[in-house]
């Protein structure tokens, strides 16, 4: 059996950010630098209190119609209304992408070669998390020959590396992200 492995991660979603001013407006607001995000790279980061304290996790990745992030379902329409705070005079406008899941791609075999862009990109937590895909099926998972894995094999894997997974282990509004490993978990952008 190929170690080459996908989950669904049912807790996680995306939207769409786009307009003009997208890049600019996401630049003041999250944790990490949004020029890095390139059509083949991806950026894991966060969003504050105006204190400081974690409220939500996300990556962010380039899309044909402006920045694509993912963070979690529950939280999702939430984020969206406090970064519609934010907006003022932005020419940015937010769009759910509810046709779109999110996969986590892992396992020895996961760990490269995988071809990113259209919706995969590597996981920038750490070298051994493997990738994410923001994809409408498994049609290409499957093709490119990853076999689906349960929701808790791979939740042991992210808990071995030690990456967060939003409000299932951080408290929001409460957690602080250098108590968090953030900054190890390239989320943090100190330049």
């Amino acid at each position: 059996m190929s170690s080459k492995k996908y989950t669904p991660l049912a807790n996680r979603c995306a939207f769409f950010i786009k307009g003009a001013d997208a890049r600019p407006f996401l630049q003041g607001l999250i944790t990490n630098d949004i020029e890095k995000v390139t059509d083949k790279e991806a950026i894991f980061a966060a969003f504050l209190t105006p204190q400081g304290k974690f409220l939500y996790d996300l990556f962010v990745s380039l899309a044909p119609v402006g920045f694509l992030l993912e963070c979690e379902a529950a939280n999702r329409d939430d984020f969206i209304k406090k970064l519609k705070l934010y907006k003022l005079r932005s020419d940015v406008s937010f769009e759910l992408a509810d046709d779109l899941k999110v996969f986590a791609l892992w396992g020895a075999e996961a760990l490269s070669g995988v071809a990113t862009g259209n919706g995969i990109y590597q996981d920038p937590r750490h070298t051994r998390s493997g990738y994410r895909a923001v994809v409408s099926n498994v049609t290409a998972l499957e093709a490119a020959e990853f076999q689906p894995a349960d929701f808790e094999d791979y939740d042991q894997h992210r808990i071995e590396l030690g990456l967060p997974d939003g409000t299932r282990d951080l408290i929001q509004g409460q957690a602080i992200l250098l108590e968090n490993n953030f900054d190890v978990l390239n989320a943090i952008d100190w330049d």
